[in-house]
This record gives C-alpha cells, sequence and structure tokens, in this order.
C-alpha cells in the first residue's frame, strides 16, 4: 500500500475591491434600466396606446373562429398578431397610435387586409367578411367612416392630428400651441384670457402660457391631463406640467362627458409626442414677428419696437444596429422675445450717489417721503441705551447734515450704480417718480425674455400575440 500525504493551505477571500463593486453597481443601473425600457409599452397600454378588437365572419355571418390576425404599424415595422376566439372575436391591445395595415386570414378562405389610423387610447372596432378562396388570393380594403367603429366606450372624444394641429392660426403672444388649438374643439375653452401670465399656475409664473382648459362646461377642477400616457398635471391647481410644442405633438385627444374609469377625471386632455420611424424625418422652423413687417391700423402711429422669435427644430428615426426594434425622437423650441417699453422709477440724483442726503431732512410732498435721518453705524454706544438691552434712539449718532462722507462711499459700489442706473431725467409722468425712459438703452429698455423646452422620446417594440 503506497501511501500518499498532502498539505494544504488556506488561503483567506479576498475583500472585494472598490472598483469591482462600482462595476456591480453600474450593471446593476443599467439592467434596471433595460428593464423600464422594456416595461414602458406595458405601463403606458391603459392610455397612450390603443386596441383593435372586431368579429370575423364568412360570406354568410357565419363565426370564423381561429382566424389569424396580423397588424404591422406602417411606420415603424412592428407587427402584432392574434387569433379569433370561438365567438369570432378578437383583440389586440397596447398598439402605439399610428397608421396599420390589418391581415385576417383562415384557411379555406381568401386573405383580406385592411388599412386603419389608430389614434391615441382609441379602442377601434374593424369587421372582417372572408370570402371562400384559395389563401394566396387577397382582398384590400381601406378603412373609411363604416369600417373603423368605436363602439367600445360611451364617452364623446375627438383627436386632432398633427397636421390640424401646425395648421391652426397662431394666436398673437400665445405661445402654448397646442393647448390653444384645442379651443377649436366642440365645448373646449382656455383656462384664462389668451396671452395671460397671470392664471394662478406654478407653471404660468415662470414664464409659460395657460397651460389650464374648461371642457364641458364644467370647471377646472375636473380636467385632468396625460401626456404619453403619463399623468402630466399639477394637483395644486389642476394644470398641465408640461406643454409639448405644436411640432413635436402627433395626437391629442379631447374626452368629455365622463371619461373612461382609466382616467384620472371627468373630462381629460390626453396628448402624444412624435415617435422615431424606420426613416428619417426631421425639421425646423420659426415663427417670426417684427415691427418693420406688422401690419397697423390706418389710424394707427408708429409701431412700438417688437422681435418676437419662437423657433425649433427636431428629429425622428430607428437607433442603428438595434434592428429597428428602438426608435427615438428629440425636439427643442426656443422663445426670444424683445419689446419697448416706457419705464418709470426713482432713481438716486447725483448728490446723494456722492453721499449729500441733506435734501432728506426735509419731508418731499411728491414722493410723499417723510424725512429721513441717516445714521453712522460705527458709533454704536450701548451706553446710551434704554435699559440692559441697549436699544434706543441715541445708540448712534447721526451723520453731519445727513451726509455720507466720500471715504465711507465704495468705489466699486458707486461704479456699478452708475453703470446700471442712469440720473433722473424728470421725464417721468407719474408723481413720486424721477426718471422716465426715451431711447433704446434707458427710455425705452428693451425688455429680454428667454425660454428653451427640449424633448426627448425613446420608445421600443417587440412583436407580441394575442
Amino acid at each position: 500500500m503506497q501511501l500518499v500525504s498532502s498539505n494544504t493551505k488556506q488561503v483567506p477571500p479576498r475583500a472585494a475591491s472598490p472598483l469591482s463593486a462600482k462595476m456591480r453597481a453600474g450593471l446593476s443601473l443599467a439592467i434596471a434600466w433595460v428593464a423600464l425600457l422594456f416595461m414602458a409599452s406595458a405601463l403606458h397600454a391603459q392610455t397612450e396606446s390603443g386596441t383593435v378588437t372586431g368579429t370575423i365572419t364568412d360570406s354568410t355571418g357565419a363565426v370564423v373562429p381561429g382566424a389569424a390576425v396580423k397588424l404591422v404599424n406602417t411606420d415603424t415595422g412592428g407587427k402584432r398578431s392574434g387569433t379569433t376566439n370561438s365567438t369570432g372575436f378578437f383583440s389586440i391591445p397596447a398598439l402605439p397610435p399610428g397608421p396599420y395595415s390589418v391581415d385576417a386570414t383562415s384557411k379555406g378562405f381568401s386573405q383580406e387586409t385592411s388599412t386603419i389610423t389608430l389614434s391615441v387610447g382609441q379602442i377601434l372596432n374593424v369587421n372582417f367578411k372572408l370570402k371562400v378562396g384559395a389563401s394566396s388570393e387577397k382582398v384590400e380594403v381601406v378603412a373609411n367612416e363604416s369600417l373603423g367603429l368605436q363602439t367600445e366606450d360611451h364617452d364623446l372624444s375627438a383627436v386632432m392630428d398633427a397636421v390640424t394641429l401646425e395648421d391652426t392660426p397662431e394666436y398673437t403672444g400665445y405661445r402654448n400651441g397646442t393647448f390653444y388649438a384645442q379651443t377649436t374643439e366642440v365645448g373646449v375653452e382656455p383656462g384664462s384670457q389668451l396671452a395671460d401670465n397671470n392664471i394662478g399656475s406654478n407653471v404660468s409664473q415662470y414664464n409659460q402660457q395657460s397651460n389650464q382648459l374648461f371642457i364641458a362646461g364644467q370647471g377646472f377642477w375636473s380636467t385632468s391631463y396625460l401626456l404619453d400616457g403619463v399623468v402630466d398635471m399639477s394637483y395644486f391647481d389642476q394644470t398641465a406640467t408640461v406643454s409639448t410644442p405644436a411640432e413635436a405633438t402627433e395626437q391629442v385627444e379631447i374626452i368629455r362627458n365622463s371619461a373612461n374609469a382609466r382616467y384620472d377625471g371627468a373630462n381629460t386632455l390626453n396628448a402624444l409626442t412624435k415617435s422615431g420611424t424606420e426613416t428619417f424625418h426631421g425639421r425646423a422652423y420659426e415663427y417670426l414677428q417684427n415691427n418693420q413687417m406688422n401690419a397697423r391700423g390706418w389710424n394707427a402711429g408708429a409701431l412700438s419696437e417688437n422681435r418676437y422669435n419662437m423657433f425649433g427644430a427636431n428629429a425622428g428615426w430607428s437607433v442603428p444596429f438595434l434592428h429597428k426594434k428602438v426608435f427615438f425622437f428629440v425636439d427643442y423650441q426656443g422663445y426670444r422675445q424683445i419689446s419697448a417699453a416706457f419705464l418709470q422709477a426713482f432713481l438716486p440724483t447725483a448728490a446723494e450717489r456722492s453721499g449729500d442726503f441733506s435734501a432728506d431732512l426735509t419731508a418731499n410732498a411728491g414722493t410723499k417721503q417723510p424725512a429721513t435721518i441717516i445714521y453712522d453705524p460705527t458709533t454704536y454706544n450701548a451706553a446710551n441705551g434704554v435699559g440692559t438691552t441697549g436699544a434706543g434712539p441715541n445708540v448712534l449718532t447721526p451723520f453731519t447734515n445727513n451726509m455720507i462722507p466720500s471715504g465711507r462711499i465704495s468705489a466699486l459700489a458707486l461704479a456699478y450704480l452708475n453703470l446700471a442706473y442712469p440720473l433722473p431725467n424728470g421725464k417721468n409722468t407719474t408723481a413720486g417718480d424721477n426718471y422716465g425712459s426715451v431711447n433704446s438703452r434707458t427710455p425705452r429698455r428693451l425688455q429680454h425674455q428667454r425660454q428653451g423646452s427640449p424633448l426627448r422620446r425613446l420608445r421600443h417594440q417587440q412583436p407580441r400575440h394575442h
């Protein structure tokens, strides 16, 4: 017998390096991002996506069970399929809005194809009547008012497409074209006067226009707002938080008269942004107003200076190397406006800029400013105060004749004051002021307003069978 002995040495496990921990964290975030991307269509299905339903029968009216139904999105190439049940009924839900071709086939019958356009949140009923024949035979039918019927919901709704949105005339000074276009629909009114920035909305306080609509004669509290299937609303004042440019909006649905329970409100505005397609598409646009080109009334004087530019660009396509499964769309809209305004103010005089406030020792009847005494902050003496707190009118000594010594005035602050604020000119028309603007820099100050709103959308599609 041969004895073999061996010595083993236990090596303690190595502690994980900080780098490997970071790699695991990054991998976890990447997996979570991909999971959210694949779940996006399911999360939005209840409000953004549409559904195609229908019944398939033969020429005698008898139902055809087991018939195959295939839908193809002609913009993105996305495919969905389903089969009819024992009653000849089929339903294919969670479909992104857009143009589709619908094929219905069954053994012993010729294939029938229909083209439809599915709107945001729509439940569209499309019925087929198959004819006996070879499966290689194909009958094409273009959808019309009698083919695509919405019979699944009781609410009243209207859908505005992208072409109508862009062709709706702009209201001067009103930048929320998507919302303004909806006021052309029956029973829709703006939440405030057009171009009103002070409607009480938390959005309007940041140089936005009205993001509020009255629908079907009901108050603002009965309207909810959705954007790409997600709630887009401030519950504090019942207004839309984000308003997409008309050029970046594919469809807007107005639902009134007791909306479906899947919506959060009796009335709903359901907006859908544009998406990328199999082919690249993009555009650049600008809306321009200029007092040199604007019309004026026959008896009106010269127009005041006005420079209004609302511009933007967008693009959409499929993401390369991903087999046309992921599509992107990006949009940017900017806003610039310069307008002339007559400004009035009460500005420091030349004497006051040099430290001489002796004129303030006498009350000013024009400005209603009472007599003012300026105290030297370096002369504080608590002993002159009252009680233990040392407070009172005698703890500081006034400047002699209300004049601040020139050596006590900051040269930098004085230079900024002279650069930013002109001297009084007496051109004011309001009592209590001493300055009125009269030219492009100081008298007619140019008011600049700037705004930019980027929009990005990424959508993934995968085939499903129902």
